[in-house]
């Protein structure tokens, strides 16, 4: 979900997140059981997402596999089948590292990836409780000091995205700001609401604002929100999934989940471990990772009629006004 161009006031200029590559669900089958006879012919088929970037479908119930919806997710798939399988058995939680490389064909013109089928369900869906959120901040911050640590080979570096360039920041602050300021014009965001963020908090928040240093550049997710998330029954945290946007960057685009997804008075522990000094540039990027997935959320949310994305993108922009209220520049 992390595309940064907005379709909105541009006239016949489709949303980021609509296919532009599409196939039968039978060539798709064809091409698994073809490709990959190990897995014996398909007796279950369930497409059970689409996002941005792939449709995902669970095979014979043990197995996921993801194919491309557009273009750009054929190079996400790449950067996962080198970056992943090095890291998964660093962290500690499971992961959807690619355990099957599935190549162009005739069935299907584009490489696809699969995967073992990660019990639970999204924390999006399943929407826990204040409570459990609170519980899973250790948990989380656990699994990132893990990630964030892992030492970083130069040959797989020079191979994966590299989400800190100078003008990124300021780029998606760009971004944000004309979001938010479309959401407020059109009535989806309600500009009365001192609940609501303004564009003035943002350019306050982004004033000076600079990326990451060379020196801080680590492995990151880089797309870390509720959706990827999974929960088990009990609503604890049994996986992170969709490592479409892995990259060697700026690990505020995963602390951004403090913001976006852990009750405040729940942050002090976390944001202790995590080094995220209120009012640090790191926080600062954090807080602006978080509110610009709240924007994208609603937007894609409100597109696809999800309840539960416009739920969590409304969470995320109150968490934001309420950080900038207390922010003291």
């Amino acid at each position: 979900m992390a595309n940064d161009g907005s379709p909105h006031g541009v006239a016949n200029i489709k949303p980021p997140w609509e296919a532009t590559i599409t196939a039968r669900q039978e060539d798709l089958r064809a091409v698994i059981e073809a490709q990959f006879p190990d897995i014996g012919p398909i007796t279950a088929w369930e497409l059970i997402g689409s996002g941005w970037d792939n449709d995902v479908w669970r095979v014979n119930e043990r197995w996921v596999f993801r194919f491309p919806r557009r273009r750009l997710a054929i190079q996400l798939l790449e950067c996962e089948r080198v970056i992943l399988p090095r890291i998964a058995t660093s962290l500690p939680l499971p992961i959807s590292s690619p355990r099957f490389f599935g190549e162009a064909s005739e069935q299907f013109p584009h490489i696809f990836n699969g995967y073992d089928y990660l019990e639970g369900n999204g924390a999006c869906v399943a929407n826990p409780s204040g409570a459990k959120r609170a519980e899973h901040a250790s948990v989380l911050s656990e699994f990132l000091t893990a990630l964030h640590g892992i030492e970083g080979d130069p040959e797989v570096i020079a191979k994966a995205p590299r989400m800190t360039g100078r003008d990124d920041i300021q780029r998606r602050a760009r971004w944000t700001i004309g979001e938010l300021e479309k959401s407020r014009a059109d009535g989806s965001i309600d500009a009365r609401d001192p609940r609501e963020p303004t564009p003035s908090q943002v350019e306050a928040l982004c004033d000076g604002l600079e990326s990451a240093s060379e020196e801080e550049r680590c492995w990151i997710h880089g797309d870390l929100y509720v959706r990827h998330i999974l929960v088990n029954e009990q609503h604890d945290i049994s996986a992170i999934i969709d490592w479409g946007d892995v990259a060697w960057g700026d690990r505020a685009y995963d602390l951004g989940i403090v913001f976006a997804y852990l009750p405040r008075d729940a942050c002090n522990a976390f944001t202790r471990e995590q080094r995220l000094e209120y009012g640090s540039m790191l926080w600062r990027r954090a807080l602006l990772t978080s509110l610009r997935h709240g924007l994208a959320l609603l937007s894609y949310g409100a597109d696809i009629g999800d309840t539960d994305l416009v739920r969590e993108a409304a969470r995320i922009r109150e968490r934001f006004a309420l950080e900038m209220r207390d922010f003291d520049l």
